[in-house]
């Protein structure tokens, strides 16, 4: 009997030494599936248990879909301009602190963000999201989450290092994804594009607008954490000068319009060239850079027969004034102006000077779609982005841009950027909480 008992207790803190072990593996495994991803997990009924790197990374691939519709769902954590700026101005936190905590902040939203990037692309109208070009994009979105879901969530500066090298390495890309869509719009819907399809034509133009205004806020964090890393005080400056970087970008206009057609229009920059405003240089350069490059080219198109090669061409005009709400500025061309029928389709994304080529339907869409990316034409054209991307930019902080022409002289465009305050506490209303314009599906 005495031998029995013995045994019977034995037996017992046998069982129990199993049991700790299997329930400290098993908060081992939670453990390492949190330390993955640390917030970002899937729905609980959906969630992948899981005891190896390798065992999460397999079950992540194989589910990429399902993971992908998850994600979508879930809401973004705004961050506001005010909140990005004093953050990378805040003096009293290091460097290494501020780029570790954007790091964290990034590792859970950017899946979440190119996600629903994804989702508002499968949902794009008429089949577009169906066409080749379309579905490379959101392949290529979807290898981007998968390798943001593998990365460690970042807990100290050398897991911050391997993070900002998956971000730099996979977003770095600007321009294939707008100059890709633009064209599977243009080319993939040819029966939309002729009259008496105006109804058709506006869905898609507000489906592109959502997915570009949510799109500008996803390139907003992540140059702003790029900028950090470099040294750089984020993307917010408090002290852009629009003069200056109209006066850059009509050099760089000016160059690519000679390189192309042998001669080029001067840019006189006028007004008030000192004037400075909190805002991010990089998209007040890009809009300048897009009507700097329309007004150039159609200045050298409209006097490419009556002037010669050596001869100076009528000079296109910028404008610079500081108001008390925002920084105005005028471009003016004697290019050939346009219709006011062309001037309502000017912002459209079915609009464009460029002259695209056909999609390829087969299995080589990859070559022929780099091939297409490098077409020097692609340098001066609009290819269909120019425009609207240009005027979605400076509406997405409180702006706007509008165009006037004249039939058989010149267009005047006006830009609005918003003075962002300098702590960037006067946003508009609509853009005061969230880096995203009112008309983003992501808030």
């Amino acid at each position: 009997a005495t031998s029995q008992k013995q045994f019977n207790l034995a037996k017992k803190k046998m069982i129990q030494t199993i049991n700790r072990r299997l329930v400290s593996r098993r908060i081992a495994c939670r453990r390492t599936a949190a330390s993955w991803h640390q917030e970002l997990v899937i729905d609980r009924s959906r969630r992948f248990e899981t005891t190896e790197q390798a065992g999460w990374t397999a079950n992540i691939q194989k589910n990429i879909d399902v993971v992908i519709e998850s994600l979508s769902k879930k809401r973004a954590t705004t961050l506001s301009l005010r909140q990005m700026y004093e953050m990378a101005s805040l003096k009293s936190a290091s460097l290494e602190s501020r780029r570790l905590w954007m790091a964290r902040y990034l590792h859970r939203e950017l899946p979440i963000r190119m996600c629903q990037r994804i989702s508002e692309l499968k949902r794009l109208p008429y089949g577009i999201g169906e066409l080749a070009d379309v579905v490379w994009i959101i392949n290529t979105y979807s290898n981007h989450v998968l390798k943001l879901l593998e990365t460690d969530f970042p807990e100290n500066e050398m897991q911050e290092k391997r993070f900002a090298y998956v971000v730099e390495s996979t977003l770095k890309d600007k321009v294939s994804v707008p100059r890709l869509l633009a064209r599977a719009v243009r080319t993939g819907t040819p029966d939309l594009c002729q009259k008496g399809h105006g109804e058709y034509l506006k869905e898609i133009d507000t489906a592109m607008n959502i997915f570009f205004t949510s799109r500008i806020g996803l390139r907003l964090l992540v140059d702003h954490y790029l900028s950090l890393r470099e040294g750089f005080g984020g993307e917010i400056s408090s002290t852009c000068r629009p003069a200056q970087i109209a006066h850059e970008a009509g050099l760089l206009a000016t160059n690519l319009v000679r390189k192309q057609h042998g001669n080029s229009p001067q840019v006189q920059v006028r007004g008030n060239l000192d004037a400075t405003f909190t805002y991010p240089p990089q998209h007040c350069r890009y809009i300048l850079l897009e009507l700097l490059k329309n007004a150039t080219r159609a200045t050298a198109e409209n006097f490419s027969t009556s002037i010669e090669s050596h001869e100076h061409l009528p000079p296109v005009e910028v404008i610079v004034v500081a108001g008390d709400e925002d920084i105005s500025l005028k471009i003016s061309d004697v290019g050939g102006g346009f219709t006011r029928t062309q001037k309502r389709s000017a912002c459209s994304w079915f609009f464009s000077s460029y002259d695209f080529p056909a999609q390829d339907t087969t299995e080589q869409e990859e070559p022929q779609t780099h091939s297409f990316l490098n077409d020097p034409g692609l340098l001066t054209s609009g290819h269909g982005i120019g425009i609207p991307l240009s005027r979605i930019t400076a509406r997405y902080f409180g702006g706007s841009l509008e165009l006037f022409g004249l039939q058989g002289y010149g267009v005047d465009a006006y830009v609005h950027l918003s003075r962002l305050g300098t702590d960037c506490e006067n946003l508009p209303s609509r853009v005061r909480f969230s880096p995203a314009s009112r008309d983003s599906t992501l808030f």
